[in-house]
């Protein structure tokens, strides 16, 4: 076989791979020479991008192009525009494209007819060695002969809080049209800053509700069962006759100058407009399924609701169900004749559980509900009934909750169960001092049902002088009890040390008497007698001791102070004994033993102040720093929050604007503002162990 080829000697093939090795090389460097890139050493650019051009120029008017196309002093990337950009009116269908100094936006829509649309960039352009976004960068033009020149300015906060509302949509919805906040995106919209400022530029004339809302999953609506809203209950009027020019000044701190472009004129609705936030399920109730469930019969809502009420007629009641009620509930918590239907809350009160009483085929009742706006549901018709199961009742729950830790001026605390009660022993459930005494828990005095039986509040008002009062009477009583059967144990003592027959029996009982009477003068012979080994001398010192020992004669009381008890006041004790309450479905509750001890009032403090105020009616907090509500005072001149826990503190006054006694979170379905919030300025109080802090407030 011949073979064929080209055949290179081993140095040729060294200096052939050097080569290709040094083209190699050159092609990599020229490529990297070529791509763009950070670039190393040298100061940080802080500097970010500038305007240069922009294709149509700010103010342009008789627009009709598809592109819009903006220059920059520097290379840009625009990755998150589409999250960054607002259009107004919105524009939803573009596209758009950077490249080196240049962005460009291809609209992909038609625009409307003698409109003003407004491009607000925000942080949606950057440079692309350092990331600096392009600063107030708005463009503006109109495609018809003139450009629309309102704007509105303000702020947004959270109610409860007073913070900020940052990045929360602040919309603009035109009156008489048939989008509104609940079903379509506003007309004009933008969003707030850091500081929760806002400004929408560029406004046609006309009439507006304006609204602010937590656009959560970014859709420009509202949607009312997780996002928080606020609102301005008059409609904002943009008409030339009733605004003001805005100062050269302001214009220019408002918008780009970068432009060659003149800025066209703006016009302000008079101050601004300052919204505040509240979180509030706006959707109308419907229920969801309405059947037997196991044991019960269940309603089940799309929302939780704040409240319900039953009613049956009796008429409807079969004298069989009436004769079990009366016969087998046997309930004390209420009247068992007019208690036909028990029921109660589940899941986050959004199930209503009806619990079987009936004992025919079906019950017709009336249903009324209502959730936290106030939309009602009244006198529904509903039939229930139940279906025979062998699934077991579900088991029974309960949860003891003070309302404070410590004993101020009364003890309260709330018992919540998971099914209605139908019975309790009063009897059973007791506040005891120590082992001295109780205190009467009076059932109808002390112990409040709500509507459906299923928590009860327990309060004893509690006067620390009467307290100390009963306390020296009880121990001297008990002093005195102690004295009487120390007496009786003596005599017992006594007898068996005159009649024992041995040493060590002797020796046993006078060992018990000595510690008994407490007496100096017979521990020393006690002391003598332990040391002295010959028996008969032990005897006849026992012997004598037997016929001179006397019982103690005179009871003198201990000295008891005021003051040493408040001193040491010991803790009250809320004692329920297990089957204290019994539920409608007889189950028996468990124990509950809840212990509240005094406040020292050297381990707290006071905040007090002098009010300063036109309104009438109003609601002082001391809240701490978490805004949980510590302490209240209503409509008084001088406010006092006294025995409060050392720490840092804020002051929040809630404004009950219309004098009815309570105050309003407000309603957007009835067009009703929240009632005004003034937070304190101050900022937080620090309050220390045994201080008085002095806060003077005018609102």
């Amino acid at each position: 076989m011949i073979r064929t080829g080209i055949f290179v000697k081993k140095g040729e093939m060294n200096l052939k791979n050097t080569w290709l090795l040094l083209v190699w090389i050159i092609l990599i460097i020229s490529a990297s020479c070529a791509r763009q890139g950070t670039p190393t050493g040298g100061p940080k650019d802080t500097i970010p991008p500038t305007l240069v051009r922009m294709d149509p120029a700010l103010g342009t008017v008789n627009f009709d192009e598809d592109e819009i196309e903006l220059e920059f002093s520097e290379f840009i990337e625009a990755r998150e525009l589409k999250k960054e950009l607002i259009i107004n009116p919105s524009v939803k269908e573009y596209k758009f494209f950077a490249s080196k100094r240049t962005l460009v936006i291809q609209l992909e829509e038609s625009l409307k007819d003698s409109t003003t649309y407004t491009f607000n960039f925000r942080e949606g352009v950057k440079d692309i060695s350092e990331g600096n976004s392009a600063q107030n960068i708005t463009l503006a033009f109109s495609t018809g002969n003139f450009i629309d020149s309102f704007q509105v300015v303000g702020n947004v906060k959270r109610l409860m809080n007073n913070k900020p509302a940052e990045d929360v949509v602040v919309g603009l919805y035109p009156t008489g049209d048939t989008i509104t906040i609940m079903n379509g995106p506003p007309m004009y919209f933008t969003k707030t800053n850091e500081e929760g400022n806002y400004n929408i530029n560029y406004i046609r004339e006309g009439s507006y509700k304006i609204y602010a809302f937590d656009d959560k999953n970014n859709n420009l609506l509202f949607e009312s069962n997780n996002e928080a809203i606020g609102f301005v209950a008059d409609t904002i009027h943009l008409k030339s006759e009733e605004v003001e020019k805005i100062p050269a000044a302001v214009l220019d701190s408002l918008q780009s100058d970068t432009t060659t472009t003149e800025q066209p004129s703006i016009e302000l609705y008079g101050e601004q407009i300052n919204l505040v936030l509240v979180k509030k399920d706006l959707r109308p109730i419907t229920i969801q399924s309405s059947r037997a469930n196991g044991q019960y019969y269940e309603i089940k809502f799309n929302k939780p609701l704040k409240s319900y009420s039953v009613t049956v007629e009796p008429e409807d009641l079969s004298e069989t169900t009436q004769q079990y009620i009366r016969d087998s509930l046997q309930a004390n918590v209420v009247d068992s004749v007019t208690q036909y239907i028990y029921s109660n809350f589940q899941e986050q009160q959004q199930l209503i559980r009806f619990y079987n009483t009936i004992r025919q085929d079906s019950l017709r009742i009336f249903l009324s509900v209502e959730d936290s706006v106030n939309q009602q549901i009244e006198d529904t018709v509903l039939y229930i009934s139940f279906t025979p199961t062998r699934r077991k009742p579900d088991d029974l729950t309960q949860q003891f909750k003070p309302e404070q830790e410590e004993i101020t001026r009364r003890v309260q605390g709330d018992i919540t169960f998971s099914k209605p009660m139908v019975t309790v022993k009063t009897d059973s459930i007791l506040l005891a001092y120590d082992t001295l005494f109780t205190l009467p828990i009076e059932y109808n005095q002390f112990i409040r049902w709500n509507s459906h039986y299923d928590k009860a509040t327990i309060t004893k008002e509690i006067n620390r002088e009467e307290l100390i009062s009963q306390i020296m009477v009880e121990q001297r009583s008990a002093d005195s009890m102690a004295f009487i059967r120390r007496q009786s144990m003596e005599a017992t003592y006594i007898d068996s040390l005159q009649k024992a027959s041995t040493l060590d029996d002797k020796m046993q009982y006078f060992e018990v008497l000595v510690s008994l009477q407490n007496d100096p003068a017979k521990r020393k012979v006690a002391d003598s007698l332990r040391k002295i080994e010959d028996e008969n001398t032990k005897k006849n010192i026992l012997d004598n001791f037997s016929d001179s020992v006397t019982i103690t004669e005179k009871f003198t009381p201990p000295s008891i102070s005021r003051e040493s008890i408040l001193s040491n006041l010991k803790p009250l004790v809320l004692y329920m004994a297990p089957g204290s309450f019994m539920s409608i479905e007889q189950d028996s509750s468990q124990v509950i033993r809840q212990t509240f001890p005094f406040k020292n009032p050297d381990n707290y403090g006071t905040i007090k102040g002098e009010v300063k105020t036109d309104y009438p009616s109003y609601i002082i907090q001391l809240t701490d720093q978490e805004l949980n509500v510590i302490a209240e005072s209503r409509n008084q001149n001088n406010y006092s929050f006294q025995l409060i826990p050392p720490g840092n503190y804020l002051i929040r006054i809630l404004i009950d604007q219309d004098e009815d006694g309570q105050w309003e979170e407000g309603n957007l379905l009835k067009n009703e503002e929240p009632e005004p919030v003034v937070f304190f300025e101050g900022g937080e109080i620090p309050l220390k162990a045994n201080w008085v802090y002095t806060q003077d407030l005018a609102f």
